[in-house]
């Protein structure tokens, strides 16, 4: 302890400081690129990549009834058409609820809203892809009415980049 109240001390500490602050800047630019940014980017009909899923959007639509499915008081639904292909030589899980979807206006720490899984468009929270595997799936969102979806983001889990298909 003694080395601590000596001169010679601001230097170590001024080292010490300077590595920790280093590795602090490291750690923070891994987990805003980790969590800030899409791997893949393309538009509807293109495929996108986010880890071993690969996603395709075919179409996206809006309304109020979609059978079984209505949206909550003052909103209607947004619905996305998506097929996922498991490109990977593992089990991949897929589930609706790490999509995103977002709008100019509304966003709320890098997503707009969340999926509705309880709308009855999707029949599983999630569901497990064997390699080489496809699922088709429509996913809805409860939005504001009006609200104007500029991009989904689809993930393959909850901590992933993401693969950012923007919307026309």
């Amino acid at each position: 302890m003694t080395w601590i109240a000596s001169g010679k001390s601001k230097k170590g500490w001024i080292i010490g400081g300077s590595i920790a602050g280093g590795v602090l800047l490291v750690l923070v630019i891994i987990a805003v690129t980790r969590l800030g940014g899409a791997s893949s980017v393309g538009t509807v009909g293109q495929s996108v990549r986010d880890g071993n899923l690969e996603y395709t959007v075919t179409r996206t639509r809006v309304g109020t009834d979609f059978g079984n499915a209505w949206p909550r008081a003052g909103n209607e639904l947004f619905v996305a058409s998506v097929t996922v292909k498991n490109i990977g030589k593992k089990f991949e899980s897929v589930s609706a609820v790490d999509q995103v979807a977002a709008s100019a206006t509304k966003h709320y720490n890098g997503f707009a809203f969340a999926t509705d899984d309880s709308s009855g468009l999707l029949d599983t929270e999630g569901v497990v892809l064997k390699p080489g595997s496809t699922i088709s799936l429509e996913i809805p969102w409860n939005v504001p009415v009006g609200t104007k979806v500029l991009y989904l983001e689809l993930h393959g889990g909850d901590s992933s980049g993401g693969a950012r298909v923007n919307l026309k």
